[in-house]
């Protein structure tokens, strides 16, 4: 797979994967989490899942005991925004092709024909499309892919802490802001926007597949991230991209954690599963920093 294919699949909301692969298989829940602690601080970093069907049990007794220990809950974003006014407004604003541009002048008959075949297939009139730069398309088709398998935001990884922790009156806060995290697409020159979701379009049949081998691969605890591609080396704009949903925002959150570690209290971190492993991942950096970070 390219290195833009692997970053569209990687992209699309951080990867939510189909349950009809994982139902087949019996695997214990036992996502990865890693601990780390001096004198007065003890910090639980959880890698998560954005979307997932309501019915996974994905739970583990080491989750909820950390969870429970914790006093404050960090997430990347606030999760409850989705369903806010102000938020769909924003992305409906931002996501519009300027000057009444439209997709299909942009994609081309071909690719126009397998848009319109795509977003069919999961439940979305082709034509609200139409007005959509080409990243924003790529989002609203590949979290609509998901949520026509039977996904849920609700029931994503990131829902149910966000949930439990409110409930229990703990404190939340929160790595980036959702108009932060759009920037990241609607910041990529037209000629990585429109290859991004080309991109998805080539692997939409495939999605399944690859999903569901991650989603196992998560839900026994080893590391799921994105491969490093030797041609991003040789791609500015490619590796740009990738260091912005990515290494760059790793790098923001380290900041972050070593400042929570310089105070006290017991933290729950639950961040997407991606930014977790590899040379750029948040374990890896937490380590150069000389913290010593145990794979629970």
């Amino acid at each position: 797979m390219s290195f833009v294919k692997q970053l569209a699949l990687r992209a699309a909301l951080t990867a939510a994967f189909l349950f009809s692969v994982f139902a087949s298989t019996a695997i214990a829940a036992s996502p990865a989490m890693w601990h780390l602690s001096d004198k007065d601080s003890e910090i639980w970093l959880f890698g998560t899942i954005h979307l997932l069907p309501p019915d996974l049990k994905w739970r583990s007794r080491k989750f909820d005991a950390a969870l429970n220990a914790a006093d404050t809950v960090y997430l990347e974003v606030d999760v409850t925004r989705w369903s806010t006014d102000d938020f769909p407004l924003y992305l409906r604003q931002i996501g519009t092709n300027a000057n009444f541009v439209s997709l299909s002048s942009i994609l081309g008959s071909a690719d126009t024909q397998r848009l319109i075949d795509a977003a069919t297939s999961v439940g979305i009139p082709p034509h609200t499309l139409d007005q959509f730069r080409p990243w924003a398309a790529f989002l609203a088709l590949s979290r609509s892919q998901y949520i026509a398998q039977g996904f849920a935001g609700h029931a994503g990884a990131d829902s149910v802490i966000s949930d439990i922790a409110s409930a229990a009156g703990k404190r939340l806060a929160y790595f980036e802001t959702m108009e932060q995290q759009v920037e990241i697409f609607a910041s990529l020159s037209p000629r990585m926007e429109k290859a991004l979701l080309v991109s998805t379009l080539d692997e939409f049949e495939k999605a399944s597949a690859h999903s569901g081998k991650m989603l196992e691969t998560w839900m026994r605890g080893e590391e799921v991230g994105i491969d490093q591609f030797p041609e991003a080396q040789n791609d500015t704009e490619m590796a740009a991209f990738e260091d912005a949903l990515l290494g760059k925002r790793n790098r923001a959150w380290v900041r972050q954690i070593t400042r929570i570690m310089a105070g006290s209290g017991k933290t729950f971190i639950a961040v997407g599963a991606g930014h977790m492993p590899g040379k750029q991942g948040l374990i890896t950096l937490l380590r150069a920093k000389g913290f010593k970070v145990k794979q629970l």
